[in-house]
């Protein structure tokens, strides 16, 4: 996220921080069609195709060419898919966030920023 934030975070960080967001290390097939069993059931095969190799991959997901199945027809998706585990540590860094908030909270000259102010929202995966 910080590496296209050039608004918050000099050229140089953003150039520095880039290769966490792209050029990553694509997840295999079968971890592919285990997330997409894990989310959809296995009926998923009779309405989408997917192509065997990602198109790019990014820190969070992978995304594939693929085709969807509607009134009859084949007409062309993508279809991003998160990489393995990676819910579990949006969940993680969510859940210490709120941690490092509530203490950052209980100091009065910060309170007024309002660090723990999200709503109690965390961020949700479609696995979830």
């Amino acid at each position: 996220w910080a590496s296209s934030r050039p608004d918050l975070f000099s050229s140089r960080v953003c150039g520095r921080l880039q290769h966490l967001q792209d050029h990553t290390q694509p997840h295999s097939l079968e971890a592919t069609e285990a997330a997409l069993d894990a989310a959809f059931g296995p009926g998923w095969r009779s309405v989408l195709r997917i192509a065997p190799h990602p198109v790019g991959s990014g820190c969070i997901a992978q995304v594939h060419r693929g085709e969807l199945l509607r009134d009859g027809e084949w007409g062309p998706v993508a279809v991003k898919v998160l990489h393995p585990q990676v819910g579990r540590y949006i969940r993680a860094d969510g859940a210490l966030l709120r941690l490092v908030c509530g203490g950052l909270q209980r100091l009065p000259r910060v309170r007024w920023l309002n660090p723990g102010g999200g709503g109690g929202s965390r961020p949700s995966t479609r696995s979830e």
